[in-house]
């Protein structure tokens, strides 16, 4: 498992230059966003990208 911070999202060429890296290396791969839309508009605090809790709490979900 692999989980990448900073705010980026399953949009971003980045991620998806690594999980192609990945899927080329015979590795599956999901991109997620772990913040819901209303989660993410959170432009001014973005206190919500570094709540490590609540991210913690959605990877788990997503692993179940």
């Amino acid at each position: 498992m692999f989980a990448h911070g900073s705010g980026s999202s399953r949009h971003s060429p980045r991620n998806h230059y690594v999980a192609r890296a990945l899927h080329e290396a015979g590795l599956a791969t999901l991109l997620i966003d772990l913040l819901t839309v209303e989660e993410e508009v959170d432009l001014r605090t973005r206190h919500l990208r570094f709540d490590i809790g609540l991210l913690s709490e959605q990877l788990r979900g997503a692993t179940e």
